[in-house]
This record gives structure tokens, C-alpha cells and sequence, in this order.
């Protein structure tokens, strides 16, 4: 009775050893799939960054081509007004409008990891321009005053709309933004920032009359044209 009472102790310990051993496996699983599913969110993690209101698409009757006038908007994370921001008036020369772009891109670690200070793509809208139209002809729209020119951007370094958050810009983001052309043409320092890359990217599409256009970026720096959609009168908001 004894040998066999020790044995069926013997038998339950290891039963409940291996299920502790499971469940735990389990839990760590879990763990695991969370901080996956967490990391993968941060990657694909959209930020709201302008509303486009098309007014209209006419061709001008002396040059044969489209002009598109529109209305932008610098927006917060729910698509209202951003403070510190105007409205800006626009107009474009061709059939397709084109919004320009500067980025500083990080590492996907950092993005992954949530980075306070580099887990986001800095990205600021240089100009608009029409497919009828040079670049340099397009009209301006937010840029760091080193990257375009303290006249033309009035002296600020990180306009409001592309600050991190909503008060003074933080120490890495005047540095980086003031080094902007040496991230671009030095590899080394740029590694030492823990910027994967820096560039200019432009999303273009034809745009239609009287509808809305918005225009987010995702944490690894896509940016997104989405529209046309069912116009709003943003004005005022």
C-alpha cells in the first residue's frame, strides 16, 4: 500500500509538473503573440496629417490646361484643425496634383520597439504642384526653415504641424531637422542618429471637384492619398 501510495504521488506530481509546465509554456506564448502584435501595430500605425477640399477643376480657356484650386488643412490626430495652423489656399497646373514631401525615416527597430523620440517617421509636405507644372513652381507648404530657406518658411525651424507633440520641438528633432542635408549625404552620421534614411517622396493623384482628399502616414514613413470621398466643409473647424 505504501509503494503503490507513493507511486500514485509520485504519478500526480509529475501530472500537475507537466501541466504547470504547459500552462506557463502557454502563458509566455501568449506574451510573445501580444508583444508581436503590439510591434506590428506600431509598423502599420497611421497618423492623420491633412484634408484636401477640392473646389474645382476648370480649364483655363488661354493656356488649354487644368487648373485645380483647392483648400489644405494641417490636421490633429482626429482629422480637426490643427492649432498653431491656417488654412492655405491652392492652386495647381494639370490634370494630376502632386503633394511633395521631406522625410527622416528611423530604423524598424525603433519603430517596433515604440522609440519615445524615434519610434516615428518625421515627415513634413514641402509643396503641391500640378503634373502640368515644375516642381520648384509649385506652391509652398510647411518646411523647416533649414531645409527650404529661413525667408521662405519664415525663420522656424519645425513648423507646429510636424512638431512631435503639441508643445516646444524636442531636442532630437531640432538637431536632426537643422542637420537634415548632412543626414542626407553622410551614411555614418546618419547611422549615429539612428536614421535608417532621408529623402523626398511625393504621392500624386487626379483629383475631382467638390470631394475631399486626406493624406495620413503610417509610423515607417507610406504615406497614404485616400479619396475621393464625400466632400466636408472643413472651413472653420
Amino acid at each position: 500500500m505504501r509503494i503503490g501510495a507513493a507511486l500514485s504521488v509520485l504519478v500526480w506530481g509529475a501530472v500537475l509538473g507537466l501541466l504547470g509546465w504547459f500552462f506557463h509554456d502557454m502563458y509566455e506564448q501568449r506574451l510573445e503573440e501580444k508583444k508581436l502584435r503590439e510591434s506590428l501595430a506600431r509598423l502599420t500605425e497611421e497618423t492623420p496629417c491633412a484634408r484636401i477640399l477640392v473646389h474645382a477643376a476648370d480649364v483655363n480657356a488661354d493656356t488649354g490646361k487644368t487648373e485645380i484650386s483647392m483648400s489644405w488643412l494641417d490636421t490633429d490626430a482626429n482629422w480637426k484643425r490643427l492649432p498653431g495652423t491656417e488654412m492655405k489656399k491652392l492652386k495647381v497646373v494639370g490634370k494630376e496634383a502632386y503633394f511633395d514631401s521631406y522625410q527622416i525615416i528611423f530604423g524598424s527597430e525603433n519603430v517596433q520597439e515604440g522609440d519615445p523620440l524615434r519610434g516615428k517617421t518625421l515627415t513634413v509636405f514641402a509643396r503641391a504642384y500640378g503634373s502640368d507644372q515644375k516642381p520648384s513652381d509649385g506652391t509652398p507648404l510647411n518646411m523647416p526653415a533649414d531645409v527650404l530657406g529661413v525667408a521662405e518658411a519664415g525663420g522656424e525651424l519645425i513648423p507646429p504641424a510636424f512638431r512631435q507633440g503639441d508643445g516646444a520641438p524636442t531636442e532630437v528633432e531640432l538637431r536632426l531637422w537643422s542637420r537634415f542635408w548632412e543626414l542626407c549625404t553622410d551614411p555614418e552620421a546618419a547611422e549615429r542618429e539612428g536614421v535608417r534614411t532621408v529623402q523626398g517622396t511625393a504621392v500624386h493623384k487626379p483629383l475631382q471637384p467638390k470631394m475631399e482628399y486626406r493624406l495620413s502616414i503610417n509610423n515607417q514613413g507610406q504615406i497614404f492619398l485616400d479619396g475621393p470621398l464625400p466632400p466636408d466643409d472643413f472651413i472653420g473647424q
